[in-house]
């Protein structure tokens, strides 16, 4: 599943690269481990960040091109298919808890809070 940031991010990539690949984005080989590819982010990112002098749009495409190749399973599944929407899931930014929600946070006692007059 997608968040919205995700999706988006996707779609952007798409629109402004339809022919390159996320490994040619962040100027990895596709058998670059995550070292390499963390390597070749940095490297890329350095070079065209927004504050830099570098295209908004691009650094925007490399970050979501980082996300997905360095997430093992989003990677394994973008390597298997090639295309970035096949490659979904969350990349641990925010769960999704289904139809359960998330255990609130609970105390053994109750809290009370001392609120001066």
């Amino acid at each position: 599943m997608f968040s919205d940031e995700e999706s988006h991010d996707a779609t952007l990539i798409e629109a402004q690269f339809p022919n390159m690949s996320l490994y040619a984005i962040l100027g990895a080989d596709k058998g670059a481990d995550e070292a390499a590819l963390k390597k070749a982010f940095r490297k890329s990112a350095l070079k065209h960040h927004p504050d830099k002098g570098g295209d908004p749009e691009l650094f925007k495409a490399m970050c979501a091109a980082h996300a997905v190749l360095a997430d093992p399973e989003r990677r394994a599944v973008y390597d298997e298919t090639g295309d970035i929407s096949s490659a979904g899931g969350a990349s641990g930014q925010g769960k999704d808890f289904g139809s359960t929600p998330p255990p609130s946070f609970t105390t053994p006692y109750p809290i009370s809070f001392y609120v001066p007059d």
